[in-house]
């Protein structure tokens, strides 16, 4: 498989830093975002050629303004958006009747609505 992405911008994070990495050393212009400082500290000291961002990605309006902010500071759109917040939020494995609307509700804000958020915001550069 030939993957050219030399110079492309790619978005994503948390989890995900395997992937960043991985496209970083592809030559990709990679952005990430992701609801823990530290988390990110971490990335930026270790490889200062990704940016990155806190955003929390529950808030569908933070979710949107960043990829306009990532496209900003790129000075184009993005080519590549990597989906891959989620998981459970700290939750530990319990039967479905122990599990509360609002956490349900978390769950789903975080692997289905920012998916859909960051992806709809995508839209215009497209």
């Amino acid at each position: 498989m030939d993957l050219d992405l030399d110079g492309r911008v790619v978005a994503g994070g948390g989890i995900g830093r395997a992937i960043a990495l991985l496209l970083a050393s592809l030559r990709a212009r990679v952005f990430v975002a992701d609801r823990s400082r530290e988390g990110l500290a971490t990335l930026s000291a270790a490889y200062p050629d990704i940016c990155t961002w806190e955003v929390d990605l529950v808030d569908r309006a933070a979710a949107a303004r960043w990829i306009v902010d990532v496209e900003q500071a790129a000075q184009t759109p993005i080519a590549v958006l990597v989906n891959n917040a989620g998981g459970s939020l700290g939750q530990v494995p319990r039967d479905l009747t122990e599990i509360s609307h609002a956490d349900w509700d978390s769950i789903v804000d975080i692997n289905l609505n920012a998916a859909f958020a960051l992806s709809g915001a995508m839209v215009p550069g497209m």
